[in-house]
């Protein structure tokens, strides 16, 4: 029987990705016998995701050797409750990525489960320290969180003003800089929450409405209100481009019949894009309709809400990427229609 080691050896992910594929295969090798409470934390120097990085700039074969090696030793990530990425470069357009990763085996966690992952500051290196807590996660006060869309409200100017109009008696300035920055955010909280605050009760009645008009098969309330909805989706150029670009991938040809001048309503575009796909492809067309879609809205909520736009052009290729997301995801359609050949 060979013979484990108490802990297992400290060691970093290669940088080079020659010795990647030799490096996973060591973390293969490397599993502990049934009930060791082992855990491996790193820096892995390589991903399983597209989104622990903030470009497109990937490596799919290493991406797919790692997610392998994960499942062949059964091994658990305990994931960062506050933080995205533990990585950066440090430049003014940085890249960002999650390198550093805490795994642990079934025994591992049988035992010090539940247990919370924070990260700290990265302040002496461009790598992000995790600190893993047992029971309970770092104590946080409530933090004050400003929406974009506040500053276009009315009556947002003369709420911050009343707050920082207030006297203050400290001859300290930083001490006066920080009272007024607390009177404003506790004004802006206070008006923020009597405006909005009946929003999410409004969201909930307005989908309970949608839902019952989709099992009854009713239909929009207006032309007019269906007309928005087939040019923001279909007709405007924006759009219309997206659709194009995606009809050209392989066995997608069907969905540009959504652009038919004879489609007038939502559903009529649904139906022709999926009616005129290749046979055996249906199901595959649909979720691909349905990315589309939602990336479209997406982007809209981007631009209104945030003042972000990204070009039609990012937006295939944003397409292109959850689609692939998906069909690795176990989305038997969609990897069908996208990696079977026509």
């Amino acid at each position: 029987m060979r013979k484990i080691p108490r802990n297992p050896p400290a060691e970093n992910g290669p940088a080079e990705d020659a010795l990647k594929p030799e490096f996973l295969q060591e973390m293969k090798d490397l599993t502990p016998p049934p009930g060791v409470p082992w855990a491996i934390i790193s820096d892995f120097n390589l991903i399983y995701e597209v989104r622990d990085k903030n470009n497109l700039n990937l490596c799919r074969r290493l991406m797919g050797q790692f997610r392998a090696a994960i499942d062949h030793a059964e091994l658990l990530e305990l994931h960062c409750s506050n933080r995205k990425f533990s990585w950066s470069n440090k430049r003014e357009n940085p890249t960002l990525v999650k390198l550093d990763r805490i795994f642990c085996y079934a025994a591992w966690d049988a035992l010090f489960s539940p247990c919370s992952v924070q990260a700290l500051s990265t302040s002496h290196s461009d790598h992000c320290p995790l600190l893993v807590a047992q029971f309970r996660g770092l104590a946080r006060k409530a933090c004050f969180r400003f929406e974009n869309f506040w500053p276009k409200h009315p009556g947002f100017f003369p709420t911050v003003v009343s707050a920082w109009g207030e006297q203050i008696s400290s001859p300290n300035p930083l001490t006066c800089l920080r009272i007024l920055l607390g009177r404003t955010a506790r004004a802006l909280r206070s008006w923020s929450k009597g405006l909005f605050s009946d929003a999410r009760s409004q969201l909930q009645r307005s989908s309970s409405v949608s839902m019952k008009r989709r099992t009854t098969g009713l239909s929009l309330p207006s032309n007019s209100t269906s007309a928005r909805l087939v040019h923001l989706f279909f007709e405007c150029p924006f759009a219309r481009f997206i659709w194009c670009e995606v009809a050209g991938w392989r066995n997608c040809s069907g969905l540009d019949s959504a652009l038919r001048r004879d489609a007038t309503s939502f559903g009529s575009c649904y139906d022709l894009a999926i009616g005129n796909s290749p046979v055996g492809h249906c199901m595959g067309a649909s979720s691909l309709f349905i990315l589309v879609c939602w990336s479209i809205w997406r982007e809209r909520n981007f631009r209104i809400f945030h003042d972000k736009d990204t070009s039609a052009r990012q937006i295939v290729c944003f397409i292109n990427n959850e689609a692939q997301e998906w069909a690795f995801a176990r989305a038997k359609a969609l990897r069908k229609l996208l990696w079977e050949p026509p």
